[in-house]
């Protein structure tokens, strides 16, 4: 039975050791009681980190001299079995295993470069996947590794002499509204080759050299961001950001005066901005750094009411109105951005801008890359006249104290903006 289960474990297709001390042993308990499956061995598999026994199931035939022979109920069938501890293994002479006997797994094949082979060790990045973004596609990482072998058990593949595994696991996805004209592309870069993956889905070759070095460089009109597969991220090139910044706490109306008694003005500001690190029209932003574009509006109505004869009478200072920015203070993340607010204008809202406020102020500037929060304040100085028409004309004859001009400044407080969803 021991050549039986010899020939058995040299045809299986996983590489095996066999020990030329290992054999056959019945599983005896007691005296009399015999187990019915012998275990051969011990043997190690491919891959196998304890030593292994096979067996199969024997049944007992009469022999001579009231004697009972047995023999394997299906020649050849062998497969892994546990021996019984608590039974003593004996072979055909009685013998127990040896206790010193030191069994070695098989070495496992080596991989040759440029060999595509199983997923490496440990390539697996679980819940949280890596992602990468371009104006064009999104690019999410499942798998990033290095290993010195691939695969498990019977599967694994050990990297080529002086040489390594890499595991790249990616999918790319298109953008419905990507801009024209550049196309991003995803290589795998190792020792400074260029190494041949799908841009799509799972794949692991055997290289030269440690691999410590192993890129997947994704350009975008001449920006590349690099991803290493030692150290699972982003580690070089500027990341790509297209965020709308939408305000924690939205200003209020403001009155400055009494709206039913002499000049008063009420108004109220909205903000909101875009941060993004790449546009058609100027490619990417400077190193380190992402661009901000802040719309800031406003609605003002400034008046003068005054109690002639028992009624109110009112006149809007809506002629002639001139605004400028007095001060603008912005921080990304608490540190200050630099504006110059005397470059600032303030110009009234588009035509096709149906839900704007009446008078709009654009701010660009550059915040730090990764910037999750912005603070905005400032101050907006107004003056105006009152219409000298036929519709004023009795108010003006019955009021005594208007001013020829009403000017005030619009105190815009403190707005915190953060991301809100892509894109404007």
């Amino acid at each position: 039975m021991t050549s039986s289960f010899q020939d058995a474990v040299a045809e299986e297709e996983t590489p095996s050791t066999v020990p030329d001390e290992a054999r056959c042993y019945v599983q005896v308990k007691g005296e009399t009681t015999v187990g019915e499956e012998v275990a051969c061995g011990p043997i190690r598999m491919l891959g196998d980190e304890e030593d292994r026994w096979v067996g199969t199931t024997i049944v007992g035939s009469p022999a001579k001299k009231d004697k009972v022979k047995l023999v394997a109920e299906d020649a050849g069938d062998f497969s892994t079995v546990e021996p019984d501890a608590q039974a003593e293994l004996l072979d055909a002479k009685g013998k127990t295993p040896p206790d010193d006997l030191e069994v070695s797994a098989p070495a496992a094949p080596k991989a040759k470069v440029g060999d595509s082979v199983p997923a490496g060790e440990d390539s697996s990045l679980g819940e949280d996947s890596l992602e990468v973004s371009t104006p064009d596609a999104d690019y999410s990482f499942s798998a990033l590794g290095v290993s010195d072998h691939a695969g498990d058990g019977a599967d694994r593949v050990d990297a080529p002499e002086g040489g390594s595994i890499v595991t790249v696991d990616m999918s790319r996805t298109s953008k419905p509204d990507a801009p024209n004209g550049n196309t991003s592309a995803a290589t795998l870069v190792v020792a400074g080759k260029k190494v041949d993956i799908p841009s799509d889905g799972s794949s692991a070759v055997a290289v030269d050299g440690d691999g410590k070095d192993a890129q997947v460089q994704i350009e975008y009109d001449g920006n590349v961001q690099k991803v290493s597969l030692a150290e699972k991220k982003l580690v070089d090139g500027h990341p790509y950001t297209d965020q709308s910044f939408t305000a924690v706490n939205a200003p209020k109306d403001e009155l400055i005066g009494d709206e039913n008694k002499g000049a008063s003005t009420s108004y109220q500001f909205d903000v909101s901005g875009e941060i993004s690190s790449w546009n058609e029209e100027d490619s990417w932003a400077s190193e380190g750094k992402d661009r901000l574009e802040l719309q800031i509006g406003f609605d003002e109505k400034s008046k003068y009411t005054e109690e002639t004869d028992g009624f109110g009478d009112t006149l809007v200072y809506d002629e002639d109105v001139k605004y400028s920015v007095k001060d603008l203070k912005i921080t990304a993340d608490g540190k200050d951005v630099k504006v110059d607010a005397s470059s600032l204008k303030v110009k009234p809202r588009a035509d096709d801008d149906w839900t704007g406020k009446d008078q709009q102020i654009a701010v660009t500037a550059e915040v730090p890359t990764g910037t999750k929060e912005l603070k905005v304040s400032g101050t907006v100085s107004r003056s105006g006249t009152y219409e000298k028409s036929d519709v004023n004309e009795y108010a003006i004859d019955e009021l005594k104290n208007e001013p020829k001009t009403l000017s005030n400044d619009l105190k815009l407080k403190e707005v915190t903006l953060q991301p809100g969803q892509q894109g404007w």
